[in-house]
């Protein structure tokens, strides 16, 4: 590799990474690994509500299985008494008793009853409704119980948003569209241009008719067309904002994240430049050793990112098993565990995320084996963080200990395990039962911790207490 240091390039690898101060900051979050394909952007307040998505997951199943036991009627008998949920989550999205009143076809004195105690319809559960009731029964329904009424209402259904003149078109139920003129003299011409529109094009000559028949052909697909054409910019700053940032996993702070904020990032650095500097710094990734890049890079995020590139090569070399999925390794037999550790093809890791010869280094006496794609430390401490690291024997404890001197990509266990920690007590149990946290290269310990407690208040007295002890060691260069 040859040192050419352009004023531009110079720059970047010397100079801290600044934010850019505007209202709405995405993060890079510094807790996993750089290897998206494309940015994961969530929002901080998911960070800050915890718990596992596995464990979310599992109670919703318990849910499902216990109104389907129950029925409707006793489930919310139930819930109204305080002995049951008033709600479920099912993909990201809250459905409350009068949304599964109706979704699951209770009685109308116990739907009207939820009503007149104060729940209303989500917008989101009248998808699920179109095809159990009558058109007018459906419309009816949306009228009463919806807080919006029928003219504001927005419906989410597969990523767009549509008015209910829009949605029904989408299901070319024009039918049903007469219906509220009819019956409500609604104004469609107004709310065919709130939210998303529908494509009317690919309609047959039949059902053109009938859509003419309540709304203004021409002018609605004039409108359609001039708004496809101003999205598509909306599209393409997505495009490069996915191009640009597709290996960093981000979160934000924005009440409402849009492309206007893509230019708005914290701790991260684009792939355009990252590439200019591979190019005018002559590194190759397939050949370079990680000491040669210390030497070029000072930039932290940077020198993460290249070379954690230079470790993948060298791991997608020397990786010859696949890993095969099993539910749970302590069902298993010491013969059939016997078998599979015996297994030159693959290797074998279960529903929690962590490896046979992880589980059996953690539940047995089996060594830790540095180097191994099944013994990977990195995997470990996201498994202890999210089983409850707090709750080990001291047994286990010590194993741990006595592994935390090991360098994996750079970083021991105790980095790890600060860095998937999610709330004080964790932050603070493994201060006290681990060694110090180390870093050879990337974002260092002071680093990783600070971006922590920008992502979440609640840790910044944990991480000044635990980063005070590393002052000596690291220094904070963002």
């Amino acid at each position: 590799m040859h040192k050419i240091y352009p004023v531009l390039i110079l720059a970047i690898l010397l100079l801290p990474i600044k934010a850019n101060g505007k209202e709405c900051a995405l993060y890079y979050d510094g807790l996993n690994p750089l290897t998206q394909t494309a940015p994961l952007i969530e929002s901080i307040d998911l960070v800050r509500k915890g718990g596992s998505e596995r464990e979310r997951r599992s109670q919703r199943q318990d849910q499902i299985e216990k109104i389907n036991s129950l029925g409707i009627e006793l489930y919310i008998d139930k819930a109204l008494k305080g002995t049951e949920k008033n709600n479920i989550v099912i993909g990201g999205r809250e459905f409350n008793l009068i949304d599964l009143a109706l979704i699951k076809g209770a009685e109308k004195k116990t739907i009207h009853q939820l009503f007149q105690i104060g729940f209303y319809l989500s917008p989101h559960s009248i998808p699920l409704l179109i095809n159990t009731y009558e058109s007018k029964e459906f419309i009816d329904i949306i009228k009463e119980m919806t807080l919006s009424g029928l003219d504001n209402l927005l419906i989410d259904h597969n990523g767009n948003e549509y008015s209910i003149v829009n949605f029904l078109l989408l299901n070319k139920d024009f039918y049903t569209i007469k219906y509220m003129v009819e019956e409500y003299d609604f104004d469609v011409t107004s709310n065919m241009i709130l939210g998303d529109m529908v494509d009317l094009g690919s309609l047959n000559l039949e059902e053109r008719m009938k859509a003419s028949s309540v709304v203004h052909l021409k002018n609605y697909m004039e409108i359609y067309k001039d708004r496809k054409k101003k999205s598509r910019k909306y599209l393409y700053a997505k495009m490069d904002f996915n191009n640009e940032f597709r290996y960093y996993r981000l979160k934000h702070n924005c009440s409402n994240f849009s492309s206007a904020d893509y230019s708005n990032v914290k701790y991260a650095v684009k792939a355009s430049i990252i590439k200019e500097l591979i190019k005018e710094l002559d590194i190759d990734i397939n050949s370079s050793q990680p000491q040669e890049i210390i030497k070029l890079v000072r930039n932290p995020i940077i020198e993460e990112y290249l070379i954690n590139e230079v470790l993948k090569h060298k791991r997608e070399e020397k990786a010859v098993r696949k890993a095969k999925f099993i539910s749970e390794f302590h069902t298993l037999s010491k013969n059939e565990i016997r078998k599979l550790l015996q297994d030159d093809s693959f290797f074998y890791i279960n529903k929690d995320s962590i490896t046979l010869n992880e589980y059996l280094f953690l539940k047995s006496n089996l060594s830790w084996e540095k180097g191994r794609i099944e013994m990977r430390i990195n995997r470990l401490a996201s498994y202890l963080i999210n089983s409850g690291l707090e709750d080990l024997d001291h047994d286990t404890i010590n194993k741990l200990y006595a592994i935390s001197s090991m360098i994996e990509d750079g970083k021991n266990l105790p980095y790890y395990l600060l860095k998937y920690a999610r709330n004080s007590e964790s932050l603070f149990f493994i201060q006290k039962n681990f060694p110090p946290p180390q870093a050879n290269y990337g974002v260092n310990p002071i680093e990783m911790l600070r971006i922590k407690s920008e992502l979440d208040i609640r840790l910044k007295e944990p991480v000044q207490y635990i980063s005070k002890s590393l002052q000596n060691r690291y220094k904070d260069r963002l």
